[in-house]
Parts: C-alpha cells; sequence; structure tokens
C-alpha cells in the first residue's frame, strides 16, 4: 500500500513541523490513498539502547482519507499531550511507525464474559464505545505490555475514559480490527 510513500511522507510532515510549526503541501500522491480507513502515527525514539513511544495518535474506524489522517495525525503526534511536545532536537533518531486499520468488527456476544474467548491477544485491536465516549488500542500494545485479555480490556476502558469494568456493561460495545504495520 505504498509503504515507502507514506513512511517519507509522515516523516517529512513531522519534520517540516517541529522546524516550522507549519503544516505541509502535499503534492502528487498515490490514488488509493484516497480512501477512507483507521490509521494510526506512531513514533519512537532510541536512546541508551532502549526504544520508547514517544507518540501514538489515531482512529481505529475511517474519519477521513488516509492521506488526510497520515498528514494531520503527523502533526498531531508532535504535539501528543500524553509526552513532552517534539523539538528540533528530538528529530534525530526517531522511529516512525504507521498502522492502517482494516474495518472495525463489533464482538457480538451474550455475556461480557464471552470477550475474554473471543479476543486473540497480538491479533486484534480494541475499539470501546460507550455513549460519547470512544477510545481504542492497537493490537501489539497488549503485547508488549504482556496483558492478558481481561487486563487488555480494564486498559482499553481506562483509555476511554471509564471506569476499568465498564467492558461489562452491555451497553458498552467492542469492536476488534486487525492492522497493516510497516516502519522505518
Amino acid at each position: 500500500m505504498h509503504e515507502d510513500f507514506m513512511l517519507k511522507l509522515v516523516k517529512d510532515v513531522i519534520q517540516t513541523w517541529v522546524k516550522t510549526k507549519k503544516p505541509i503541501v502535499v503534492g502528487e500522491y498515490p490514488e488509493e490513498l484516497n480512501k477512507e480507513r483507521g490509521v494510526f502515527i506512531s513514533i519512537y525514539k532510541t536512546t541508551g539502547g532502549f526504544k520508547h513511544l514517544r507518540s501514538t495518535v489515531g482512529h481505529a474506524f475511517p474519519t477521513k482519507s488516509v492521506i488526510r489522517a497520515l498528514v494531520d495525525y503527523s502533526i498531531m503526534s508532535c504535539k501528543d499531550a500524553s509526552f513532552t511536545y517534539l523539538k528540533p532536537e528530538d528529530l534525530d533518531g526517531i522511529q516512525i511507525k504507521i498502522s492502517i486499520a482494516g474495518e472495525p468488527e463489533l464482538i457480538d456476544i451474550r455475556s461480557p464474559r464471552d470477550y475474554l474467548s473471543r479476543i486473540q491477544i497480538g491479533k486484534d485491536g480494541l475499539v470501546l464505545r460507550k455513549g460519547i465516549m470512544t477510545g481504542d488500542i492497537l493490537p501489539e500494545i497488549p503485547v508488549g505490555n504482556s496483558w492478558d485479555v481481561e487486563k487488555y480490556l480494564k486498559h482499553l476502558c481506562v483509555k476511554t475514559g471509564l471506569a476499568s469494568n465498564a467492558w461489562t456493561n452491555l451497553s458498552a460495545k467492542i469492536y476488534k480490527f486487525d492492522t497493516e504495520t510497516f516502519s522505518e
């Protein structure tokens, strides 16, 4: 899906934004990037031999074209409130990861305990929707944190701004999605 083009675009957007606080003008790009898909941009920084997450911004549900999401989420990742804002001196050694989400699929359950057998760690990213609240977590996050499915669901609830047991309420809707991921 034009991985090299997307990685270069994201890197250019980040470098330009951090140095000038201005977005770049995207010239010609592959037509396929006009499709609406869920997109996540993650920035990592290696210091002292360890790779640290600096930012992850995006949505599993498609809200805009891939090309627009790449630009918008790249800029948002530079000023992710969960981390310190990227500065020009931070640009050396950053690594970009792009995750393109497959269509989120509602997990049909009879009882909330059904989630425990219907979610696969390392394969399924999750989206939680309850009322106006929405949150999502990429599939690799529970692997890197050694979470089981129940802990994954609890963290998803908290990330969404809900109590950690909100997943047990039948009004909470949980979707799973896969990703096509590539990085520098």
